[in-house]
């Protein structure tokens, strides 16, 4: 049965012109590799293309800010070349930019060793390590980045800030005064040192940078309320006056701050100023929408001031935005009793009631003041500062070209997929071809034949199951005789056998001599009762097959499904007398003896399969189970490396891989592979006991104790 190939040609019009003809270049001579039947070439040519069509379309996803999508295209175009070096670190950037942080270093620890000379790949991964709190492991890797590049602010800066980390103020101090002298915004400069020392910890340098900053330019944003954010860390409830001073003004340049406006609302709460409280919190929900934490203040206010409806509405819209799962477990615990209050002075007792009940539930045991001031402070945010230099990609609309182009991306991924599923399903890579034939399909459920194709390459890979619901699909598209001998075939093993009968007769009409069709309808009348009908069928079998090595092979296949093992290997032997090459004759003799355990002949008709056909996944992987239950794990890694290779999605060939490389001492190695085959099939427990057994080689306690818990949900290992 072939795959339903439909040539299609892209359309490539485009505002880039370059990328216009580089695409319909490529495309064409792929596909003019594809009609010549040059597989092997053809497969790399549309991999190279698909891959750069993933980097094209991620660079104009970056553009936009949209750094998932820029992530998954990345990820894809790797995935095709896994080797390609800028496109990893472009990667380690977006992973970064999702504050992925141990996921960037990943990428980019074996960069700096392939690449040691290369100084962004440094400075990223330092970058990563100060995000992940690792301020020595930064340090390290900033230093060397600066070593390769002297002149970048950004690495610079970084290190002073993971300098400050290690409360190493010496050495930020000389970084931040080298660079102030290479700096064309002096004062912006300050209020960025300036926050760096207050996060750090040291607010009298802060409040020197500040201060600094504010007789450059007074009217610098943030730089006063970072000023009285500063004083208030320091001296707690003696650096309220001077903060508030500091905050009167930022309000007064720029009404429209919302931490300045909201740290001044705290900062009179303190002093019971009421009034001036609510006032400062009113403001604060208006430029924050979907901040709980004005709301909060806000409703708690107003229950001091005698506004209780007013109260009630604040404290259920801070409940609302920060349901009780979120981080900020106080305040919402807290808006619960306050709520109850609003409540009873509503005369509402019933809510009242319902409010206490939940703050009683969680534990609240203070009904007195709010949160400490110095605690409120300590997580108070800090606006983002930017300069010129910073590592900042400004987010823009698409423009009408680049949506176009990103059109055009879309076509190019959606044929080229559908090309590497034809070329890998005429190669016999099934699992390949249904890889891809899912993707054309979940991108685009009507693309032609896509249904058929996938359902095609789950039936030759044996997942009669999975195929089903696609050829059904396809069903209502294409023409019948296309399609009646497969879904036939299909419904046979599924044992569904009167929709097997259906399709089956109707095949006959096309494939009169078919013995698969004959062979599966017979049997199928057989399971249904009706036996003349089935004689019927099988003598047409024997008419039209009537002495031939597919007809034998048959017969074995359907004697062995009924647990007749003699009867099914003369079947097999008669089919290698009359062709001794026969596709799959010695491969079904080898299981029938490895049923039986007689491993050494088993051994030889795996072997005689492969000598036959070399390629064939099934004989290598069960001569390799022969080797392993033979001790000969040498021989059989090699075999299961392969099985793998051609198909990677193989649970038990990399779970018994794993295994083998654990008893050589290889646990790297063999955790790899068990992790792979865990997450491939997760419901073997013997997959979860081995590794178990890998992690604790490896010294990973709680790991392997999860994998043993895991093993024991299902039966008992082995």
């Amino acid at each position: 049965m072939r795959f339903a190939c439909l040539l299609l040609s892209v359309c490539l019009v485009c505002p880039r012109v370059d990328a216009q003809e580089k695409l319909q270049q490529a495309y064409q001579a792929a596909q003019q590799l594809f009609l010549k039947g040059d597989d092997t070439q053809a497969r790399a040519a549309f991999s190279a293309l698909l891959a750069e069509t993933f980097r094209e379309r991620a660079a104009i996803y970056r553009s936009g800010g949209s750094w998932l999508r820029v992530r998954d295209d990345l990820q894809s175009a790797l995935d095709l070349e896994p080797l390609q070096a800028e496109t990893r670190f472009e990667l380690a950037y977006a992973l970064f930019r999702l504050e992925s942080w141990p996921q960037a270093a990943q990428q980019l620890e074996p960069l700096v060793r392939e690449k040691p000379n290369e100084a962004r790949f440094h400075g990223l991964l330092g970058r990563a390590y100060l995000s992940m709190g690792k301020p020595a492991a930064a340090r390290q890797q900033l230093a060397a980045a600066l070593r390769l590049e002297p002149d970048n602010v950004l690495t610079a800066y970084t290190l002073a800030l993971a300098a400050l980390s290690e409360k190493d103020r010496i050495a930020a101090a000389r970084v931040f005064s080298d660079l102030e002298k290479r700096q064309n915004s002096p004062s912006r400069f300050h209020v960025l040192v300036g926050r760096a020392y207050l996060d750090a910890g040291f607010q009298q340098e802060a409040q020197q940078e500040l201060t600094e900053c504010l007789k450059q330019d007074p009217k610098a944003r943030f730089a006063r309320y970072l000023l009285a954010l500063s004083y208030v860390r320091e001296l707690e409830e003696g650096g309220i006056t001077a903060a508030k001073k500091e905050l009167a003004h930022e309000v007064e340049l720029f009404p429209e701050e919302f931490a300045a406006h909201y740290l001044l609302g705290l900062l009179v709460e303190h002093e019971r100023r009421w009034d001036d409280a609510a006032r400062q919190f009113e403001q604060s929900t208006q430029l924050a929408l979907t901040e709980p934490d004005p709301w909060f203040h806000l409703g708690a206010v107003y229950l001091k001031l005698g506004r209780a409806c007013d109260a009630a509405h604040a404290l259920e819209r801070s409940l609302k935005l920060a349901p009780e799962g979120s981080p900020a477990r106080y305040r919402l615990n807290r808006s619960h009793y306050l709520l109850s209050q609003a409540y009873k002075a509503l005369g509402d007792t019933k809510a009242a009631a319902r409010e206490a009940q939940a703050a009683r539930e969680a534990s609240v045991a203070s009904t007195g003041q709010d949160r400490r001031l110095l605690e409120e402070l300590s997580t108070a945010s800090v606006p983002e500062i930017t300069v010129s230099w910073q590592d900042v990609t400004k987010t823009v609309p698409l423009t009408p070209s680049e949506k176009e182009l990103l059109s055009v991306f879309a076509d190019v991924l959606l044929n080229t997929r559908n090309y590497l599923g034809l070329i890998a399903g005429r190669q016999h890579r099934f699992a390949d071809a249904a890889k891809d034939f899912a993707s054309v399909r979940s991108t685009q459920p009507n693309f032609p034949h896509a249904d058929f194709n996938l359902g095609l390459a789950l039936f030759q890979q044996g997942e009669y199951a999975q195929a089903l619901e696609p050829l059904e699909r396809a069903a209502g598209k294409m023409a019948p005789a296309a399609l009646t001998k497969i879904l036939g075939l299909v419904y046979f093993q599924n044992k569904q056998y009167e929709k097997a009968v259906t399709q089956l007769e109707q095949a006959r009409k096309s494939h009169s001599d078919d013995p698969q069709v004959l062979m599966a309808l017979g049997t199928s009348l057989v399971r249904l009762g009706r036996k003349e009908e089935a004689r019927r069928s099988f003598e047409d079998l024997l008419k039209s097959q009537p002495d031939t090595a597919p007809l034998h092979i048959l017969w074995g296949e359907a004697y062995a499904e009924q647990s007749q093992p003699r009867q099914a290997e003369q079947e097999f032997q008669r089919a290698l007398e009359l062709d001794p090459q026969a596709s799959s004759a010695h491969f079904d003799l080898g299981k029938l003896y490895l049923k039986k355990g007689q491993m050494d002949q088993a051994g030889l008709e795996f072997r005689a399969e492969l000598q036959s056909h070399p390629g064939d996944t099934r004989s290598q992987y069960h001569l390799a189970f022969v080797l392993l239950s033979q001790q000969r794990t040498a021989e059989a890694i090699p075999l299961l490396r392969q099985v793998i290779a051609s198909k990677p999605d193989y649970a038990e060939a990399r779970y018994s891989l794993g295994k083998a490389l654990l008893q050589r001492g290889e646990t790297a190695a063999a955790i790899e592979q068990l992790e792979a085959s865990v997450k491939l099939d997760a419901s073997k427990s013997y997959s979860h006991y081995q590794l178990g057994r890998a992690y604790i080689q490896a010294g990973r306690r709680e790991e392997a104790q999860r994998e043993f818990a895991l093993s024991q949900k299902t039966k008992q290992p082995h």
